[in-house]
């Protein structure tokens, strides 16, 4: 089957050793596929020594441009989204990749391939904490779905580019940033499709692993992106609670044992 068309947005600072690990896992991906991989640097004094890193690294010959903003993770992300070509865009920050797995490439070739208007696909992922324990997303039940879990696998998520000419992410947030765009494109009807394979690793950390920082994100996406109903919102803010206290108790066991 035909590869569909894919670009790769990487946030990162070079040089890191979470960067080194996205790069190093996700080439086989990049290369099974033919994608166009964009990185956004942190820095602009970091292009010129990460080009010289990628080019003794990229023997295949993958596709790839780099650009930096220094404005923060929604930014960057936006700025990646405007450079890239594809059809279909996937984000990784650095940390996170994609699984080398041929039955699973064959599997999202033929979802992606598949749809024929303009959607969001999200594939599972697996959390990694720092002490190297696994936990595993469920993705594809009905809290993600409907919207009501804050913790949306972005590194597993293919956006049609033509929703990003129209939504993009709002830079206003910094935590929940992820979770206000698909609550915004969910309540856009943007159709929104959920597969059950899992198809990346994510490193756990970053903006999102900070408690109340997402508490009060979610609560002013879900405050921007439905009806003004105190009741529905309350509803939710105990579901994203609960879930989050479980995303807590993970992480803290898993680092320590």
């Amino acid at each position: 089957m035909e590869n569909p068309e894919i670009s790769i947005i990487t946030l990162g600072q070079y040089p890191s050793k979470e960067l080194d690990i996205t790069i190093e896992k996700t080439f086989l991906f990049a290369y099974e596929f033919s994608i166009e991989w964009v990185f956004i640097l942190f820095k602009q004094e970091e292009i010129k020594d990460f080009k010289l890193y990628f080019n003794k690294l990229n023997k295949i010959n993958i596709a790839y441009k780099v650009s930096f903003c220094s404005k923060g993770i929604a930014s960057s992300i936006n700025q990646g989204i405007k450079l890239s070509s594809n059809k279909w865009i996937i984000v990784l920050h650095s940390g996170d990749y994609i699984l080398y797995d041929k039955k699973k490439f064959s599997l999202i070739r033929e979802k992606l391939k598949n749809a024929n208007n303009p959607s969001i696909n999200i594939f599972g992922t697996i959390y990694k904490s720092k002490a190297n324990k696994m936990s595993f997303s469920k993705h594809h039940n009905n809290k993600i779905r409907n919207f009501r879990s804050p913790w949306v696998p972005h590194q597993s998520t293919f956006v049609h580019r033509e929703i990003y000419k129209k939504q993009v992410y709002d830079e206003n947030f910094k935590s929940a940033l992820d979770y206000e765009f698909f609550l915004r494109c969910s309540k856009l009807r943007i159709p929104i499709f959920t597969h059950k394979e899992y198809i990346t690793v994510f490193s756990l950390g970053g903006e999102s692993s900070n408690i109340n920082k997402s508490i009060i994100e979610v609560y002013r996406a879900l405050e921007k992106n439905r009806e003004i109903n105190p009741i529905a919102i309350i509803f939710d803010l105990i579901l994203v609670l609960k879930i989050y206290i479980k995303k807590i108790i993970f992480v803290f066991i898993k680092n320590i044992f």
